[in-house]
């Protein structure tokens, strides 16, 4: 019994040692900050994240969506406009109905405190049907491709960066599904799964405590704190 004990509380410690430290904001002379003034964030378990210090994730309870951008990658297959507008058409829709479910409201136009969300679909290599082996099967069956996701978030107000998020993902599919990689359905299904699992995916990667005193909305718009009616 005492060996027990003892191994499970070695294993314990082995696992603490080996936890991956949380997300922390880079601050002080060090600190690697982007040209328009975000600071990184340490320890993202996936992707880039830059912050600013002074900004809340969820502070703006109003936001407006930016038209999605989509750029190929050189030497990508390249979609049409038709269907380069019904790909970000798809993932627009997802993505705003995440942020809605967060309890945000979503208004027409920029404005004080409205933030500004804007989406990209960057980089985009989509691979060509390729040749068959000498054996029949082809040299890619899991996948049609890969792209960069990026999220920005700016003040409606100040047009000031507040937040911006990149990840590359797979395009899972492929010779494998069955279905035709110029199919248009096929790709946009997997975008609208990377939609959804936004919102958990970049929880993870938010630096759990502030490094900075945040400034509220109304600051960043030079107005008058909201005080609320009692």
């Amino acid at each position: 019994m005492l060996h027990r004990s003892l191994a499970a509380a070695l294993a314990a410690a082995l696992a603490g040692c080996l936890a991956s430290p949380e997300p922390a904001l880079q601050m002080g002379p060090g600190a690697k900050v982007s040209p328009d003034g975000l600071h990184l964030v340490d320890h993202v378990p996936f992707g880039t994240l830059y912050m600013r210090p002074d900004y809340t994730f969820g502070s703006y309870r109003f936001f407006t969506m930016g038209k999605t951008h989509v750029s190929f990658a050189p030497g990508s297959r390249v979609l049409s406009d038709a269907e380069v507008a019904e790909m970000a058409r798809r993932f627009d829709a997802v993505a705003r109905q995440v942020i809605r479910a967060s309890g945000r409201i979503e208004v027409a136009r920029p404005g004080p405190c409205v933030a500004r969300v804007n989406l990209g679909l960057v980089d985009v290599d989509m691979l060509e049907p390729k040749e068959l082996t000498a054996h029949g099967t082809s040299t890619v069956m899991d996948s049609y491709g890969s792209l960069t996701l990026v999220l920005e978030i700016r003040d409606g107000y100040t047009a000031e960066p507040l937040l911006r998020y990149g990840r590359r993902r797979r395009l899972d599919g492929g010779p494998a599904t069955g279905v035709d990689p110029a199919e248009l359905m096929a790709l946009t299904t997997t975008l609208e799964e990377f939609a959804r699992g936004i919102e958990n995916d970049f929880q993870r990667a938010l630096p759990r405590i502030a490094s900075a005193a945040p400034r509220s909305c109304e600051e960043r718009a030079g107005l008058a704190p909201a005080v609320s009616a009692k």
